[in-house]
This record gives structure tokens, C-alpha cells and sequence, in this order.
């Protein structure tokens, strides 16, 4: 019986501890929008870029891509984070499949010093969705 009640009480301890992560990991230091809200702000032409963080079979796929998007996987990421560094203080929308990965990269980028980053939630897929968004298939 007591090894029973122990087990429950690690195990409620392990749970309230992955809470407790949650809570503070979630809390991202880069903005999400809404793709209307990406779209929108894209095509003011304010100087801002567009990083696609898929595969290049994914780029050049069905979905397409916004229309002058870097295009930078996010595997790869890391290794060519200098390509980025005339975007350090600029705005930067990360866009992937579904919003997953762009998240990732967005959470990569603010941890590296870029002051400006922007998750499109839904990515692509959302995007392709907004009427007049620049896509190019």
C-alpha cells in the first residue's frame, strides 16, 4: 500500500511539474498573427521578410509560397542563421506548413538577438485561404 500511494505521489509531482513547464515555456518572446494579418502586412511592402522555414519540395509545392520568401528549412536553420543578419533589427514572418515549425523558428531567431519575428499561425496552408495573397505556385 505504501509503495502504491508513493508511485501516485510521484507521479502527481511529475505532472504538476510538466504544468509548471508548460506555463513558462509557452510564454514566447515573438508575436503570432492570423495569416489575413500576415498577408496584409506583406503586401504594405514595409520593408519586412518573409522566411519560409520548409523543405524545398514543400516551397515548390502545391501550396506555393509567398512571393519573395527566403527560403531557409528549419533543419537548416541554425547553420545559416548569418544569412539572416541584415534582418536582425527588421520584421521577419516565419512561415511553414501549418505554423509547427515556424514556431520553432521564430522561438530559434528571438533567442538569437532578432528583435521582430513573426509567426504566421496556420502557415501556408492558412494563407492560401486569404483572398489576393501573393502566392506563387
Amino acid at each position: 500500500m505504501k509503495n502504491k500511494k508513493l508511485v501516485i505521489g510521484v507521479i502527481t509531482i511529475m505532472f504538476a511539474m510538466s504544468a509548471v513547464y508548460d506555463l513558462f515555456a509557452s510564454n514566447d518572446t515573438f508575436k503570432s498573427v492570423s495569416p489575413q494579418e500576415a498577408v496584409q502586412a506583406i503586401k504594405s511592402g514595409n520593408g519586412s521578410l518573409v522566411l519560409d522555414v520548409r523543405t524545398p519540395q514543400e516551397f515548390h509545392g502545391p501550396l506555393g509560397h509567398i512571393k519573395g520568401a527566403k527560403l531557409i528549412p528549419v533543419q537548416d536553420l541554425a547553420s545559416r542563421v548569418s544569412e539572416l543578419e541584415s534582418y536582425r533589427e527588421k520584421t521577419i514572418y516565419v512561415v511553414c506548413r501549418s505554423g509547427m515549425r515556424s514556431r520553432s523558428a521564430a522561438r530559434f531567431l528571438t533567442e538569437n538577438g532578432f528583435t521582430s519575428v513573426i509567426n504566421v499561425e496556420s502557415g501556408m496552408t492558412g494563407v492560401n485561404h486569404v483572398q489576393g495573397a501573393p502566392i506563387e505556385k
